[in-house]
């Protein structure tokens, strides 16, 4: 399969793009569930790299990445689909966006167990919450979540396999 990784930063937005990614956030358990809003908010602040097939234009996955604070991105929401799996496509997405931020230190959570191995693979820590600096916290809070509010309610979603992990 032929396919191509692009970052959003090169893309204007595109309105069905992000009610798929929303749509698809809603659908799939191991994802925190993202409005369109907060999608589009998230695409226009932050980065995206969305993998499309090469022939049919297709997206068959994403890696969102966000900047947290002057030192702290973040990654979140790995997502490839289950017909494109097993290719080594959230490999190359996941290596795409440690990529761009290896000038900075790297926030990421996950409950999916081959997403911590990789994490591990790529030189990331695994940490409680509560280890986590408090800039990095704080930037989780008010850019990532918009607020106290949606940042408590996304914490009480967080099933029990749900880990924390950083490289800095």
């Amino acid at each position: 399969m032929q396919y191509k990784i692009i970052c959003s930063k090169n893309l204007p937005t595109s309105e069905g793009l992000i009610n798929e990614i929303s749509k698809v956030t809603y659908d799939e358990l191991t994802l925190s569930a993202r409005s369109a809003e907060e999608v589009r908010f998230s695409y226009e602040k932050g980065w995206h790299y969305l993998c499309f097939d090469s022939k049919n234009g297709e997206l068959i996955g994403w890696i969102e990445i966000f900047q947290l604070s002057k030192d702290w991105w973040g990654l979140f929401s790995l997502y490839v689909y289950p017909k494109y799996r097993n290719q080594k496509l959230g490999l190359e997405l996941l290596g795409k966006a440690l990529e761009a931020t290896k000038n900075f230190k790297v926030y990421g959570a996950t409950s999916n167990s081959s997403l911590k191995e990789l994490l591990i693979k790529y030189g990331c820590s695994k940490v409680k919450f509560v280890g986590l600096p408090i800039n990095l916290i704080w930037g989780l809070i008010t850019k990532r979540y918009g607020g106290i509010n949606r940042f408590i309610a996304a914490r009480s979603l967080t099933n029990t396999d749900f880990e924390f992990f950083i490289r800095d």
